[in-house]
């Protein structure tokens, strides 16, 4: 009951101060009376236009802040997946690709360029990989000589279904270079994925009845080829996955130019399919 006598009290005492200024007002002569007008149409401004600026600068602050967060988070993420190496050893492959003989600004021809048959990876994978597994069972057995692949900061291993995530020594190696080179001309911390890894017979059995292109001698049976997905990467930084692709691409392009690798473009599956070579 109190409160609402003095609000009334108030609300009197301020249409009472508005009718003394108005009267007051047009008492006036015609220029102060403009003059008076035009200073307060000022006043108006000035006031809108600090408002608006207040208001910029407080959706700005906060635009710094979601950005700050999302940077953040992205750190987070990264370092999650700091490890350079799937696997820690002594005697590591290298695959350099001396400055020279880099092409970063060349977009290879994907149909031309990595046109190799599977006869060619298949001669590659005999010579460097071990003898095809029948089931995953006997993957116990290959403690040496495969290298079981986990992701780093240079790929991703997307589940698998009709593979194994395991690699012979020299075809892990080669994935860490393969990637740092990739970051190297995106300029970005962005990853590709692999989609295929090692396959046992077992495995290529089951994919030929949903797969009629699987191959039976498949060159995935000897832990030597992998499969990287063109249309997706796990993006960081400022690109896009098209970009991203045509730089995975020129990596894979100066790597088989060098002699580290065969490059297989597949269309029906979205794939790089690649081998490496002994």
């Amino acid at each position: 009951m109190v409160t609402y006598l003095v609000m009334n009290q108030f609300k009197s005492l301020l249409f009472r101060s508005l009718n003394w200024l108005e009267k007051r007002y047009y008492h006036l002569n015609f220029w102060p009376r403009h003059i008076i007008g035009i200073l307060l149409a000022l006043f108006l401004l000035a006031g809108v236009i600090g408002i608006g600026y207040g208001c910029y600068c407080g959706v700005r602050a906060c635009v710094e802040f979601v950005v700050r967060l999302i940077d953040g988070t992205r750190d987070l993420l990264e370092e999650e997946f700091d490890d350079e190496y799937c696997w820690v050893s002594s005697s590591h492959d290298e695959f350099p690709v001396p400055l020279e003989k880099r092409h970063p600004k060349r977009v290879p021809n994907f149909g031309k360029d990595f046109g190799f048959v599977n006869d060619v990876h298949l001669t590659a994978a005999v010579k460097l990989g071990i003898e095809p597994l029948y089931n995953r069972q006997m993957l116990q057995q290959m403690k040496g000589q495969l290298v079981e692949l986990k992701d780093t900061r240079y790929y991703q291993i997307l589940p698998l279904t009709s593979s194994s995530p395991y690699l012979v020594p020299r075809a892990a190696d080669f994935l860490t270079d393969l990637g740092r080179l990739m970051q190297e001309y995106s300029g970005t911390k962005s990853r590709f994925l692999i989609s295929s890894v090692l396959r046992t017979q077992e495995d290529v059995q089951k994919l030929s009845r949903v797969n009629i292109n699987a191959a039976v001698n498949s060159t995935h049976c000897y832990g030597t080829t992998f499969d990287i997905t063109y249309n997706r990467f796990d993006v960081h930084g400022d690109t896009w996955e098209g970009q991203l692709k045509e730089d995975l691409a020129r990596a894979l392009y100066d790597l088989q130019a060098m002699g580290y690798c065969y490059v297989k473009y597949e269309i029906k599956q979205p794939c790089f399919h690649v081998t490496v070579r002994p």
